[in-house]
C-alpha cells in the first residue's frame, strides 16, 4: 500500500520536473542560458558540500534538507503574475527538482532520471566548455 503512494509520489515529481523543462524550453534563450550556468553553480555548490560524507547518514540527510528547504522558500518567493513562465521559479524549482533526485527519496531509478533530465537540459543550454568547467572541479 505505501509502495503505492510512493510509486505515484515519484512520478509525480518526474511529470512536474518534465512540465517544468518544457515551460524553461519556452523562455528566452538568454533567459535559458543565465538559467543553466546559475543551475550548474549552485548544483555543484551542493555537491561539493555533501562531498565525502557517508550515505546514507544523518549528516547528509539535515544538509539535503537544509538545501530543499531555502530551494523551496526561492520558489515560492518567485510566484508572480507570471507563474511558471517567470525565469527565476523556474530556475528554482528546477533547483528543487534536482535536489529531490538527488535525495533518491523515490528510489534510484526515478532519482537518476530526474538528475538526467536535468542535466542534459542543462548541457542543451551551456557550452560544452562552461559545463565542463563547472563540473570538472567537483
Amino acid at each position: 500500500m505505501f509502495g503505492l503512494f510512493k510509486n505515484i509520489k515519484s512520478k509525480l515529481a518526474k511529470s512536474e520536473l518534465e512540465s517544468t523543462l518544457k515551460n524553461a524550453d519556452r523562455l528566452e534563450q538568454n533567459d535559458r542560458f543565465l538559467i543553466a550556468y546559475r543551475i550548474a553553480n549552485q548544483m555543484a555548490t551542493f555537491m561539493q558540500q555533501l562531498k565525502g560524507l557517508p550515505v546514507p547518514s544523518n549528516e547528509v540527510d539535515i544538509i539535503l534538507k537544509s538545501q530543499l528547504k531555502e530551494v523551496a522558500t526561492r520558489r515560492r518567493s518567485a510566484i508572480t503574475s507570471l507563474g511558471e513562465k517567470n525565469p527565476q521559479w523556474v530556475e528554482a524549482a528546477l533547483l528543487e527538482s534536482f535536489l529531490v533526485g538527488l535525495s533518491g527519496i523515490f528510489g534510484k531509478k526515478v532519482s537518476d532520471e530526474m538528475i538526467l533530465l536535468i542535466m542534459s537540459w542543462l548541457k542543451k543550454n551551456m557550452s560544452e566548455k562552461e559545463f565542463r568547467k563547472i563540473f570538472d572541479k567537483i
